[in-house]
């Protein structure tokens, strides 16, 4: 069985692996979207959950937009900190927490690319009821669910949380679906190991004048 970060490896392993990736294909999205929308008059404001080194959080912040960073390994806000040009510095607010116990702003985008299924399934559910009351009218998520035929999911994965297709798509009852997409699949972790993949991606926004 291929191994999670934070397990045996080093996050700090994991996030060289990964930094020379872009940004997920799913905040990709969720931004040319928002670009395509009439523009704003303030800059929007994004949470970047799990953040990590910052392959998102760079993009969001050279789109325009200011950005709350949260994430609880300080090598990996060091490192957001480090490659983020400086003229977007001013935009950029990192805390060191898990994203379970920070506050959360009132946000145009909410990002939570492969982090939310790394916390007990009580603890998700509580997240992402959080994450559905912050999202302002006409506010986006975009990120990653596991699902149940992942490879890590296992009888004794207690620290970490799956869904079935059914149970992800509840998930986002009342939001409108911009993008869902299986991947059920053989590939390889950031580091190159083998791995059956089970991960739902998805972009889904808070319609305007909607409840959360």
């Amino acid at each position: 069985m291929s191994r999670r970060p934070g397990e045996s490896t080093q996050w700090s392993l994991y996030y060289q692996a990964v930094q020379s990736l872009p940004p997920h294909r799913t905040l990709l999205e969720a931004l040319d979207r928002f670009d395509a929308e009439p523009k704003s008059s303030k800059p929007r404001q994004a949470l970047d959950l799990g953040a990590g080194s910052g392959r998102d959080s760079v993009e969001i912040l050279r789109r325009g937009w200011r950005v709350l960073a949260v994430d609880l390994s300080p090598e990996g806000l060091e490192e957001l900190r480090l490659r983020c040009p400086e003229p977007l510095r001013p935009r950029l607010e990192t805390r060191e927490i898990s994203f379970h116990e920070i506050g959360f702003p009132q946000c145009d985008l909410i990002n939570a690319s492969f982090s939310l299924p790394f916390a007990p399934k009580d603890a998700v559910h509580a997240t992402w009821k959080r994450i559905r009351a912050a999202l302002l009218p006409g506010g986006r998520f975009a990120g990653h669910f596991l699902g149940d035929r992942d490879e890590w999911a296992t009888p004794d994965a207690s620290d970490l949380t799956f869904f079935n297709r059914e149970e992800a798509r509840e998930l986002l009852r009342g939001l409108e679906i911009e993008s869902f997409t299986e991947k059920d699949e053989k590939g390889a972790t950031a580091q190159g190991a083998p791995h059956h993949w089970h991960v739902f991606s998805v972009v889904a926004k808070r319609p305007s004048g909607a409840p959360a």
